[in-house]
């Protein structure tokens, strides 16, 4: 185990006149801007043109059912009746770009759900997931699998776009609040999907979910603006300790200073400092395998993380390990035909990355 406070530094200031623009978006609610002020509301998001959901959602319906319409808010669940998370208790959390774009979404998150189990247990406890790039069909397709069903609290149901962030919590894991917040600055409509996780002392671990901008161009100056945004958020006032995890898309040599600058610590850090420094940096690359491709592999997906915070290893081997690698599923049609690399296609271009972290003893601020 290991105890990392990060230091708060101060926002870096940039080229093109400061951090007054930083903030998240809080115009009114529209497709993929989901907003929350002060004294948030547990799982409130705007999801037009439908009803708002003010409590997370829990099935209850017939197990395999895939009719969305059986997630419900959740009937017992208050911020005053949610009993606070055991800080002695590490929280398992995975995060999972799973690819919009390609073909079969449906066959593809299957497989991605089929390899959580695996990973583990059938009655998950103390366990998170953050998953983006979802897109319609893969999210019918979690809906509708047992193994959520039973197990998860899931933030929406209902596709907000092309592709989105999505995170679940195991149903023992209390959450007082959950919100979205659109980037001020996106081309690419992204945001951050953030929940709070009662401590018991006082105070939350926030825990973040995003998917930052794409390309190198003109990412590398948008992505330094919108972590910034999210590490403002991990730092408010009653955030014991905070982590934010995702596809960063760091595609550019300055990405490297991403998380410094916002005064944010790499968990990649931390397990190369454990391994006395000498680690192969292509060991912590989560992108550019499955398949091959024109651009270099790189370690796209990372955990950034603030405050009071420590790091158990994963399945006692080390602090960050990644899911999914080589993991691939067979093509519809193929099924019945002789199976061959042919008829199969890959789970996700992306690898998925696993930490466990939990927060220290610090008082809230």
């Amino acid at each position: 185990m290991l105890r990392r406070r990060s230091s708060l530094l101060p926002f870096v200031p940039l080229a093109d006149g400061g951090m007054q623009n930083v903030a998240v978006s809080t115009d009114p609610p529209r497709p993929s801007n989901l907003v929350a002020g002060a004294g948030l509301d547990p799982f409130i998001h705007f999801d037009p043109p439908g009803p708002k959901i003010t409590a997370p959602l829990q099935f209850r319906g017939p197990l395999k059912s895939p009719d969305p319409d059986f997630w419900l808010p959740f009937p017992d669940y208050s911020t005053s009746s949610a009993t606070p998370h055991p800080r002695t208790t590490a929280l398992s959390i995975i995060s999972w770009n799973i690819d919009f774009m390609a073909p079969f979404s449906k066959e593809r998150m299957q497989s991605v759900l089929s390899h959580l189990t695996t990973l583990l247990p059938m009655s998950p406890k103390s366990t998170i997931l953050l998953l983006q790039e979802v897109n319609l069909s893969s999210l019918q397709t979690l809906l509708a699998h047992p193994w959520v069903q039973a197990n998860f609290l899931v933030t929406d149901n209902k596709a907000l776009g092309r592709y989105f962030t999505l995170s679940l919590v195991s149903k023992d894991v209390p959450v007082s609040a959950v919100f979205r917040k659109r980037y001020e600055l996106s081309h690419m409509e992204r945001g951050v999907l953030v929940l709070d996780v009662p401590l018991q002392g006082g105070g939350v671990f926030r825990i973040a979910n995003t998917h930052l901008e794409s390309l190198p161009d003109p990412g590398v100056t948008i992505r330094p603006v919108q972590l910034a945004a999210v590490a403002k958020l991990l730092k408010e006032d009653g955030v014991v300790a905070g982590l934010v995890a995702g596809d960063m898309n760091c595609i550019r040599p300055e990405d490297e200073e991403l998380a410094t600058k916002c005064g944010l610590g790499d968990v990649w850090n931390v397990k190369k400092e454990l391994a006395g420094g000498a680690l192969d940096e292509h060991l912590g690359f989560t992108w550019g395998y499955q398949p091959r491709c024109r651009f270099p592999p790189g370690r796209l997906d990372r955990v950034f993380f603030c405050g009071d915070i420590e790091f158990e290893p994963v399945e006692g081997q080390t602090v960050l390990t990644r899911v999914g690698v080589g993991l691939r599923c067979r093509e519809p049609e193929s099924r019945g035909e002789q199976e061959d690399d042919r008829h199969m296609v890959w789970a996700s271009d992306h690898y998925g990355i696993w930490v466990q972290a939990k927060a220290g003893d610090a008082s809230p601020t």
